[in-house]
């Protein structure tokens, strides 16, 4: 089936390969200079690191945001405010196109991610063959050492998806397929994509 512009595809596990979130927070981790980062990387590369992220889980399932991802964040706050640009750039380069969609690359489509907007974009900075109309996702407004993420959720997807028509929604994560499956008004089909490198894909589409 042609893409439209209403082909949304998400960005971690999807897109690429990689999840951007856990590869900035790493990349982070690795540049630790106050006393504060070299604290959190020696416990998140600690033998600890499975019970941080396991409360902070908690806190993820129960806000609906990555909890882990806004902590690292607000910790190097002030290298992100002064080099936001080139921290996002080095991540984006280390991310890789999901070849199971090479067919969707040339054609329109929106990219609906909870990971961050800007990295996003530096990632389509990279890829110029990608015809991406638009990329939504969690916000970071850098130049201010007290500017903060605003993480977006899962719900922010079916916002913008019910407001479209004849949606294809690609993601490699059944569970949110078949929420939103259950959520949207219409009616849906979802149909599973064997990805040999990667997790299964799964495509959830609407039916006139």
């Amino acid at each position: 089936m042609q893409s439209t512009a209403n082909t949304f595809i998400d960005f971690d596990g999807t897109l690429v390969y990689e999840n951007s979130s856990q590869v900035l927070i790493d990349h982070l981790l690795s540049q630790a200079n106050s006393p504060s980062q070299r604290a959190l990387a020696r416990l998140l590369n600690s033998r600890l690191r499975w019970l941080v992220t396991k409360t902070l889980g908690v806190a993820t399932r129960l806000t609906g945001k990555d909890t882990m991802l806004r902590l690292v964040l607000m910790v190097f706050r002030s290298e992100i405010s002064e080099s936001a640009d080139e921290i996002f750039a080095a991540v984006a380069q280390k991310l890789h196109l999901n070849t199971k969609l090479s067919a969707e690359h040339s054609r329109p489509f929106t990219i609906l991610s909870v990971g961050l907007q800007p990295l996003i974009e530096q990632f389509l900075l990279l890829h110029p063959e990608l015809n991406c109309a638009r990329a939504i996702g969690s916000s970071y407004k850098s130049g201010s050492r007290n500017s903060s993420p605003v993480i977006k959720t899962v719900n922010h997807k079916i916002i913008y998806l019910s407001r479209a028509k004849q949606i294809r929604y690609y993601t490699d994560y059944k569970h949110e397929a078949d929420t939103f499956k259950a959520e949207l008004k219409g009616s849906y089909s979802i149909m599973t994509i064997p990805n040999t490198r990667h997790k299964t894909l799964y495509l959830l589409e609407e039916h006139s």
